[in-house]
């Protein structure tokens, strides 16, 4: 029975492997309509540049000269915080798939060029390094322990260089693939 019994997980977890794959597959390859891009189109300064004082020492040294300041109220401090800064990095990987599928699509039809098929490997890469260091300094901060500036600078700057290579307009007037 035990050798039944591994076989069958074995099995199940070979089927879901598989499964996830054809999604990630399907998901890269297969785009079914223009992304809307028009958002977007917000300085990237402007729309995320208050993450990176939501980690501020500052307001921490300024919350515990308080009356009634107490482990408890930092510490729900520090929750709502690293809260809002998830979801600001929620949307900011919203914005960047939206791109990268964009350009996905534009690389599918021939357009753009070798340098847009570098930019498809190369940003992606600096992006997720960029939101994964991000994402663990903010489990640091959430967990009480004092964290560098965080910098998603880098992500930023890969999100709006792959933008600046997306033209729908000449991708509307490529021939069908």
């Amino acid at each position: 029975m035990d050798g039944i019994a591994a076989y069958l997980i074995a099995g199940a977890g070979l089927v879901g492997l598989a499964v996830a794959v054809s999604y990630a597959l399907r998901r890269l390859l297969v785009l079914e309509e223009l992304p809307d891009l028009d958002r977007l189109n917000d300085s990237p300064q402007e729309k995320y540049a208050a993450m990176a004082r939501l980690f501020s020492a500052a307001d921490l040294e300024f919350l515990r000269s308080q009356p009634g300041y107490s482990r408890q109220l930092e510490a729900s401090f520090r929750r709502k915080r690293a809260q809002v800064f998830g979801l600001y990095l929620r949307s900011m990987q919203k914005d960047f798939e939206a791109i990268h599928a964009a350009a996905r699509m534009m690389a599918a039809h021939g357009v753009g060029g070798a340098e847009l098929s570098g930019q498809l490997v190369r940003l992606p890469l600096i992006f997720k390094r960029t939101v994964l260091t991000a994402r663990w300094h903010g489990f640091l901060y959430l967990h009480g322990w004092t964290v560098p500036a965080i910098s998603i600078e880098p992500a930023v700057e890969a999100m709006f260089r792959l933008r600046a290579h997306v033209d729908l307009s000449a991708m509307a007037s490529a021939p069908a693939a």
